[in-house]
Order: C-alpha cells, then sequence, then structure tokens
C-alpha cells in the first residue's frame, strides 16, 4: 500500500469511531431511558447473521435520537478540526491538553496539508452522517426537521470553512507571505 493511502486510513479510523459509536452510544441512550422494547432478530440471508430489532411504534423515536447524537458527535469533531486547523499558529495550550489532542487525533502541530487532509476526512463522514439521515428520512423513521437541520448545519460548517480560507489568503496577500494554505 502506497504512503498516502495509509495516512487517509489513519486519518479516517477517529472519525469512523465517532459516527459508529454515536449511532450506537444513541441507541443504548434512547433505548435504556425511555424504556422502549427491543429484541434481536435473525434474518436469512442478512449480512449480519443477528439484527436489533425495535418495534414499530418506537422506530421513529429511537431513529431519531440516535441520529441526532450521532450526528452531533461528527459535527462537533468536524467543528474541532476546523477550529484547531484555523487557530493553530495563534493556541497556547497546557501539557495534558496537548496529550489529550494528539491521543485523539487532534494534532493540531502538524502539517498544513496534513491537517487538511484530516479535516477533508471529517467532512466526508459528516457527508456521511447526513446521507444516514437521508436514508432514514426517505424510510420514514426521522422527521424532516431533523434532515432540514443536518444540512443547514453542514452547510454553515463548510461556509465557515471557505470564508476562513478567503480570510487566511488575505492575510498572507497583507503581509506578502505567498503560503495560501489554511
Amino acid at each position: 500500500m502506497s504512503g498516502s493511502f495509509v495516512k487517509w486510513i489513519d486519518y479516517s479510523l477517529v472519525p469512523f469511531c465517532f459516527l459508529v459509536l454515536g449511532k450506537l452510544l444513541g441507541l443504548y441512550i434512547v433505548i435504556s431511558n425511555l424504556g422502549i422494547e427491543w429484541g434481536v432478530a435473525d434474518f436469512i440471508g442478512s449480512f449480519f447473521s443477528a439484527t436489533p430489532l425495535v418495534y414499530g411504534r418506537d422506530i421513529q423515536v429511537v431513529s431519531t435520537y440516535s441520529d441526532v447524537i450521532m450526528f452531533g458527535l461528527i459535527f462537533v469533531g468536524t467543528a474541532l478540526q476546523v477550529f484547531l486547523l484555523i487557530t493553530r499558529n495563534h493556541i497556547q495550550l497546557t501539557g495534558k491538553i496537548k496529550d489529550v489532542l494528539i491521543w485523539a487525533n487532534f494534532d493540531i502541530w502538524q502539517e498544513t496539508g496534513a491537517a487538511r487532509q484530516k479535516l477533508n476526512v471529517w467532512i466526508a463522514y459528516l457527508l456521511v452522517a447526513v446521507l444516514v439521515i437521508f436514508f432514514d428520512f426517505m424510510s420514514l423513521k426521522v422527521p424532516f426537521w431533523l434532515l432540514t437541520t443536518a444540512i443547514l448545519l453542514t452547510m454553515m460548517l463548510v461556509a465557515a470553512i471557505a470564508t476562513a480560507g478567503k480570510e487566511h489568503e488575505k492575510e498572507l496577500k497583507q503581509t506578502n507571505k505567498y503560503d495560501f494554505t489554511l
């Protein structure tokens, strides 16, 4: 495997865990706190041999809350990546906070190109979360407001990234530095 492919896989592990754990954590929280009945069914020919089953009257509540938690985790992770990328030259952190950020794969002391690649991966997973919500909406498992909110928040975050990139470019042109990376 090429080195860049291994980097992309490495960058995608944390957002993938946020996506999957957010969905599972949402399912667990909703089912345990609301006392929703659920079971395990065995569907012949399915991808998984045992599939969790939530009864029809509760499927919308469970899907809505689990999608909210999943999207929230991915959105916060992406927003943190944007914040760290924008402020990486101006930030002063203590040793413990640096250790936690590096452990969580939020390394802000890396090359700009690597930080941009990592941000691209987080944005891709944010779009995957929006697609999950879209497919849940199309199968009538989540309400329209959730899909609309997810799309609007994603668009606002992408617009903030674009605006920050243009501001950074202006700042560099004024100081006669021609490094147009964010």
